[in-house]
């Protein structure tokens, strides 16, 4: 909101209204992953606590420096699910709103 406010006083426009912080805070639903299945390579599906079961290919998402070792299967699947997301070994983990974005929909899978 912040950002289509900028644009509109950019191009001369009225700002609209933006919510207060605490609306936003109400309206975040805080999601985490509640169970995990491996299913191959580097693929998951992950259940989430608002009940939908993602499919995730977490090898485009080892891009950090953390993530190095994990590009090998073996280290890959050395992972907990804790009480929120996924962690491995070696404490690289993902925020679970970022894999529910990175994921496909069991059903559209």
């Amino acid at each position: 909101e912040l950002k289509e406010n900028w644009n509109r006083l950019q191009n001369g426009e009225e700002a609209i209204k933006i919510k207060t912080i605490q609306r936003v805070m109400n309206d975040l639903d805080l999601i985490r992953i509640t169970d995990v299945d491996y299913i191959e390579g580097h693929t998951m599906k992950l259940t989430f606590s608002n009940g939908e079961e993602r499919i995730v290919d977490f090898l485009p998402l080892l891009t950090k420096k953390i993530h190095e070792p994990l590009k090998d299967t073996d280290n890959f699947i050395q992972f907990g699910l804790n009480h929120w997301t996924l962690e491995w070994y070696n404490g690289a983990e993902f925020a679970p709103d970022y894999l529910y974005r990175n994921g496909k929909s069991v059903q559209a899978a």
